[in-house]
């Protein structure tokens, strides 16, 4: 049922389409165009979407899909593409357009969410990126950014104070659209360099190429282990 919802979720300016093999449990609307959706349950396991839009992100409660809530917002530049993760009761968002890196405290969830902006990340001004990951480690990868080469940014998000991630180091040989790591290795998609890289971030001030490889029509859009 709790998928279901967040798959209508993801649907939201397909108001008309058919399908066999679910119902429409709910729907909520948004005026502002919707980029990207994730998913957050908190210790009481209450159970959140967290909804991007091109106006910023939204928290909506979804324990009961007949009393969907949206309880916050946070607003950001105005940008089409926004990218959310979570990590250990935080969550995490970048967009294209400005502003940095969007870092949001869900402890006191449903009923306070604290949130800050962060704009210097080491001696980086960190302001765009198209994508985050997060590894099971709390490395958050910011992908596309506004730094160097537009590559791969790594920050560490296992800090005394949350809303001062520290940096770690950055793969910047290629343009990064996407990627995924586990471990020590991080799998990259190269969008229109038309390639997808495998890479031994062990030590993250020093990332080493272990295999690169191109893929068909030269467009690698995005990536995830099989």
């Amino acid at each position: 049922m709790r998928l279901i919802t967040f798959i209508i979720f993801s649907l939201l300016c397909f108001k008309g389409f058919t399908q066999k093999n679910f119902d429409l449990l709910n729907y909520l609307d948004f005026e502002p165009i919707l980029n990207d959706i994730w998913g957050y349950t908190d210790t009481a396991g209450n159970e959140y979407a967290l909804v991007g839009l091109t106006t910023g992100v939204s928290i909506v409660k979804i324990n009961n899909p007949d009393t969907t809530l949206l309880l916050h917002h946070v607003t950001g530049d105005s940008s089409l593409w926004r990218d959310i993760k979570v990590y250990n009761n935080y969550g995490y968002a970048v967009n294209e357009d400005g502003g940095g890196l969007l870092i949001m405290n869900f402890t006191q969830l449903p009923n306070i969410l604290t949130y800050q902006y962060v704009t210097q990340i080491g001696s980086y001004n960190f302001e765009t990126a198209h994508n985050i990951f997060i590894d099971e480690n709390g490395i958050a990868y910011l992908l596309g950014s506004n730094i160097a080469n537009h590559g791969a940014f790594m920050i560490n998000l296992n800090t005394s104070n949350r809303f001062l991630p520290e940096f770690v180091g950055m793969y910047d040989d290629q343009y990064v659209h996407d990627a995924y790591a586990r471990g020590d290795t991080l799998y990259t998609s190269e969008l229109n360099n038309g390639t997808f890289s495998i890479i031994d971030v062990s030590d993250k001030s020093n990332p080493i190429v272990l295999a690169r490889k191109t893929t068909g029509t030269n467009y690698t859009h995005n990536i995830w282990l099989s």
